[in-house]
């Protein structure tokens, strides 16, 4: 529901090691939190300059939706905490130490508590969000979409079959090897219909998938 781990490329030993120093050394939520004199003065300046109605912040990186709580509580406005990808339930998360997973699951229930609507763009990561925290009422889905008038051009398929249509960015170790992989592996068992799937890749591919 947003944001599940694939096989990709292993990395050397140096690599993995400066990641894990990485991940131990990193900030809760984000070392941006360090700034917070910095941003209260510049969203005093914004507030009076721009005069909104409601406050949207929107992720990742999480500390958006951080700031964008601090400018709704400074101005008295309503907020909208947008979620592109789960937050404690990414699987990112398990890379963290224990003691960031668990400050940065509290604020994010403290944000998600005090935010007047909550958005996910799946209803899985919805679902599972109102399984995580029951009591709030303020969750909701939009899925991802586009303006009509930004519609793509359709993309000219021959044959026939089904076709399996990929939006979104292969980040980190997403990728889609694995889907080419299995599609390759009925072909080749002569799976009935294996030869007429088609993958439409409208998203950001990892480049091992295209190499």
């Amino acid at each position: 529901y947003g944001a599940i781990k694939e096989p990709g490329r292993r990395q050397g030993s140096v690599a993995r090691w400066g990641q894990a120093l990485r991940n131990q050394l990193s900030f809760p939520v984000g070392p941006e939190r360090m700034l917070r004199p910095w941003f209260k003065r510049q969203a005093r300046g914004m507030l009076k300059r721009y005069a909104p109605d409601v406050v949207m912040a929107t992720s990742s990186p999480y500390y958006t939706l951080w700031l964008g709580s601090l400018v709704a509580r400074q101005g008295g406005l309503p907020l909208v905490l947008d979620l592109r990808d789960p937050w404690s339930l990414n699987f990112l998360q398990g890379r963290k130490p224990a003691r960031v997973r668990r400050r940065e699951a509290a604020i994010e229930k403290a944000l998600l508590s005090g935010a007047d609507r909550v958005v996910f763009t799946s209803e899985g990561t919805a679902s599972a969000y109102r399984t995580l925290y029951p009591e709030l009422s303020t969750i909701r889905t939009i899925t991802n979409s586009y303006d009509p008038v930004e519609r793509p051009e359709d993309v000219p398929i021959s044959g026939e079959g089904r076709r399996l249509v990929h939006f979104g960015k292969c980040y980190g170790p997403r990728r889609l090897a694995l889907l080419l992989q299995a599609m390759a592996s009925l072909r080749k068992q002569g799976v009935a219909g294996g030869e007429a799937l088609t993958l439409v890749n409208l998203g950001q591919p990892n480049a091992d998938d295209v190499s």
